[in-house]
């Protein structure tokens, strides 16, 4: 599929620089990897959390916004560092159970789709984010295409993709990667994100998990501030039914369009 089919071609944003896009790569995937069930190779990465410069020497990111992030990334520093290693999936079974919870759902139609109709359109809305990139999500497992940690995966991918595009100078492209990380968090990861990051501080009773929701919250507001948005609004408490909707191929992580992981 063509993505300037979905995305027409904005006018041209201000360029970050490759240390800047290397820093936001590097934290979407972490918070990817920290925030899926962790197997042993998912714990290895969460506890390699980055290097703390990567939160606090971001453009646009400064006073209030900037102490909240690295507060916030050094509270989840530790909290992984006090974690024994090989007790983050028993961490992660006890904060999410094998049923969604309903105080934190980690999904994202479970805070902005009361009904089942909705969430299939939302669900919809997603995959054609991911689809207009040649992504979907892999066959390896079952999960939705709205889980946090896809939806931040396809953040990490968006932001290499345009670095790469803009290293070759290919500016069309670049900027077409640049809208899509702007709308995909105007219309879905910025608008529910930092709802779930507050109510995971609030209501999971797990430091690293509280951390790692503090650091979630943190991140996107920053974010919103890096690329120029102002203040995301967070859309509050989930809304949905809590329907066990199936995902559209039955994945665990976004990546290119084949059958591989």
């Amino acid at each position: 599929m063509d993505s300037t089919a979905l995305y027409p071609t904005p006018a041209p944003a201000r360029a970050l620089d490759d240390c800047v896009q290397a820093q936001r790569a590097a934290i979407y995937r972490w918070l990817a990897d920290a925030l899926r069930y962790p197997g042993a190779e998912s714990e290895a990465c969460a506890r390699r959390i980055p290097e703390p410069d990567a939160f606090t020497e971001l453009p646009g990111v400064t006073g209030e916004r900037a102490a909240e992030l690295a507060a916030a990334a050094g509270e989840a520093t530790a909290a992984l560092a006090a974690l024994p290693p090989g007790e983050m999936e028993s961490e992660y079974v006890t904060i999410f159970g094998h049923t969604i919870p309903k105080e934190y759902p980690p999904y994202e139609t479970e805070f902005t789709a009361g009904e089942v109709f909705r969430q299939t359109a939302e669900l919809g809305d997603i995959s054609g984010f991911y689809n207009a990139f040649g992504m979907r999500v892999s066959r390896s497992a079952a999960e939705r295409a709205d889980a946090i940690h896809i939806e931040l995966e396809f953040m990490y991918l968006l932001v290499v993709k345009e670095a790469l595009a803009r290293r070759e100078g290919l500016e069309e492209p670049a900027a077409v990667c640049r809208s899509a990380q702007e709308r995909f968090l105007l219309d879905h990861l910025g608008r529910w994100g930092v709802s779930l990051g507050l109510r995971m501080v609030e209501k999971t009773g797990s430091r690293l998990y509280s951390a790692l929701g503090r650091l979630l919250a943190a991140w996107l507001r920053a974010e919103f501030l890096t690329l120029g948005m102002g203040e995301p609004i967070p859309v509050g408490a989930p809304v949905a039914s809590h329907f066990d909707l199936p995902s559209d191929d039955g994945a665990a992580c976004v990546g290119e369009d084949t059958d591989e992981p």
